[in-house]
């Protein structure tokens, strides 16, 4: 299979470009240490393969396709991003192979799987070309021009994006706090808004039935509180919205316009539930300030009138004579003296204006004093909230908790809280994943050559007859390769299901040397396999050997002998029982010792025949 290491897949495109294009067939190519290959069917890429360390995985890959590309059950759709579809194909194992390009929709891939697999046994008819319309005349033209004027105007490109303007949801909707509201539009189609704090926040598209619209509706109600199904975009009109998603990535409703990418972000907070709105404080009616008449003191009793002086009489001094001059009659001084009390009475009394001058002064000192200290109660201070990561609120973002993101993508408040995180597995040379390469199995060791003695033993010469069969004893042997148990052979009607190889059909004695000559450079129990199996007939290692040591044969049908399966190279005692002639070539490998190999065409598979 493909290396891990590497990626998987490449786009259609990569292959396009690295292969010859042809009618049916498959395309192999190599591109930067990796090996691919790509299936044509009707003239089209339709299969693509993951990327192979070595030409034999990639050959493996493609015999593994032949096989199972004719069975129905190995193939597993799937819906793509992008509103894509495609097929994955799968061996008997569960393992995945290859996998098709994207197709438009499900029936289209199921079409392509048919082709591959036989059920389909037409290929895609091409489309006609139109046909050429003939010129209008004039009258036709003016009436074609006419129709057009009197049509609405056409939908969009876009089918989906069938919404109106805000103005329009406003029209239709009776109003209310929270939640979503329908109503068929004058259009005739199906449509709802979302309100959230009395207000419209999203609207949703034209939807053709009313079952459509109830659908649409409750995919809004499922998805508005996750974070990641919305989708925040600039406007060319420098406006801002977002889009809300739902899991299969279709849009299913669109806000209203926002000033910008922040006020965008905070309207889509409240639908998450992320921020709450706070209610209007109520505001604190200032204390009345009481008229200063009615907190003024009452008046304090007017104080007792002094008794009246007497007045003091002066005598005149004499004065020298003269002319008296004219002049207004003189007023004696007790007669002032006694008219002062007659105008005060007449005026109220000397202290009179004191009893409006105190209420005065007391109404301005409980004025200062309610002033000082009744002053009204301030307005409270709204603290901005924001919603942290983890739920919380906070005063800003500065003020949340830290966030430590782990490594399975949890995000927790600091890295103890962390999940355990699994230890990295390692993988073994037979493929199996531990935890430490200690625990790996041990690799088999090559069956060690005898010790050389002194006298060459006799060799014994086996006959090797035309007809491809190799006389041989069957028994048990101190060598693995050609220890055949005291059993009934196992009946083998079809090779290719446990390839150690390949299939190798088509190749020449030389190709097919240079393809174990890159197994053997890969290293592992390939190279183990071939240096054993070359020890085992008379060579130091596989390197040993040439192409000159590779030629073309048939075995008979009904040849019975050890017969290798898997790339784990067991080795089984089989019967060879087959209608398919192709089953019966194989490569014969010409040993130093006389005891001749065959490696079998159709899987690549090690065999010791033993009739």
């Amino acid at each position: 299979m493909a290396n891990k290491n590497l990626d998987e897949y490449q786009p259609k495109r990569f292959y396009t470009q690295n292969t010859k294009a042809r009618e049916n067939g498959f395309a192999k190519f190599e591109k930067d240490g990796a090996y691919y290959f790509a299936l044509y069917q009707d003239g089209d890429i339709v299969m693509l393969s993951q990327a192979y360390k070595g030409i034999a995985g990639r050959d493996n890959g493609i015999e593994s396709v032949k096989k199972n590309r004719r069975i129905s059950k190995r193939y597993r759709f799937d819906k793509r991003a992008g509103n894509k579809h495609g097929f994955g194909l799968y061996a008997g194992n569960g393992q995945e192979i290859a996998i098709s390009a994207n197709l438009s929709s499900r029936a289209e891939a199921e079409r392509v799987a048919g082709r591959l697999n036989g059920s389909v046994k037409s290929k895609p008819k091409p489309k006609a070309a139109p046909k050429k319309k003939a010129a209008p005349t004039k009258k036709t033209a003016a009436k074609t021009a006419a129709a057009a004027k009197a049509r609405p105007k056409a939908r969009a490109a876009n089918d989906e994006d069938n919404y109106k303007r805000l103005a329009f949801y406003e029209k239709h909707t009776k109003g209310r706090k929270n939640g979503i509201e329908k109503f068929k539009g004058s259009d005739g189609l199906y449509y709802f808004a979302y309100f959230e704090n009395g207000k419209i926040r999203l609207i949703s598209e034209g939807y053709p039935t009313q079952n459509a619209q109830e659908t649409g509706a409750a995919s809004v109600e499922k998805n508005i509180k996750l974070e990641n199904r919305y989708k925040y975009r600039k406007l060319k009109n420098g406006k801002h919205d977002y889009i809300l998603k739902a899991g299969n990535g279709k849009e299913i409703a669109r806000s209203i316009w926002y000033s910008s990418a922040a006020t965008a972000a905070t309207g889509a907070a409240y639908l998450m539930g992320k921020r709450k709105r706070t209610k209007p404080t109520a505001k604190v009616k200032a204390a009345p300030i009481v008229a200063a008449a009615a907190v003024a003191a009452k008046p304090k009793p007017k104080p007792k009138p002094k008794p009246k002086p007497k007045p003091v009489v002066v005598a005149p001094k004499p004065v020298a004579p003269t002319p008296p001059p004219v002049a207004k009659p003189a007023v004696p001084v007790a007669a002032a003296a006694a008219a002062a009390p007659a105008a005060a009475a007449a005026t109220g009394g000397g202290l009179g204006f004191l009893r409006w001058l105190l209420p005065l002064l007391l109404a301005l000192l409980a004025a200062f004093f309610l002033f000082k200290y009744c002053k009204p109660a301030p307005k409270p201070v709204v603290v901005p909230v924001v919603s942290c990561w983890d739920g919380s609120e906070a005063e800003n973002r500065a003020a949340c908790p830290v966030k430590v993101t782990c490594w399975d993508g949890t995000d927790v408040k600091d890295a103890a809280s962390c999940p355990a995180e699994p230890p990295k597995m390692k993988t073994c040379w037979d493929g199996s994943e531990v935890e430490a390469t200690s625990s790996c199995p041990a690799q088999p060791e090559p069956e060690p050559m005898p010790e050389p003695t002194p006298e060459p033993e006799p060799v014994t010469t086996y006959a090797q007859p035309t007809s491809g069969g190799i006389s041989r004893i069957c028994g048990p042997s101190s060598n693995v390769l050609f220890d055949v148990p005291n059993y009934s052979p196992k009946s083998v009607a079809y090779l290719g299901s446990n390839p150690q190889y390949g299939n190798s059909h088509g190749l020449t004695p030389a190709q097919f040397h240079q393809k174990l000559l890159a197994a053997h450079r890969s290293g592992g129990m390939d190279q183990a396999f071939l240096n054993l199996m070359a020890r085992s007939m008379g060579y130091d290692n596989f390197r040993d050997m040439s192409a000159s040591d590779f030629s073309e044969d048939t075995l008979a049908n009904g040849t019975k002998g050890l017969l290798g399966f898997s790339t784990s190279h067991v080795l089984q005692y089989s019967k060879i029982e087959t209608n398919d002639p192709q089953h019966l070539q194989a490569f014969r490998l010409r040993s130093r010792n006389g005891t001749d190999l065959h490696i079998m065409k159709s899987c690549g598979n090690y065999m010791y025949v033993c009739n």
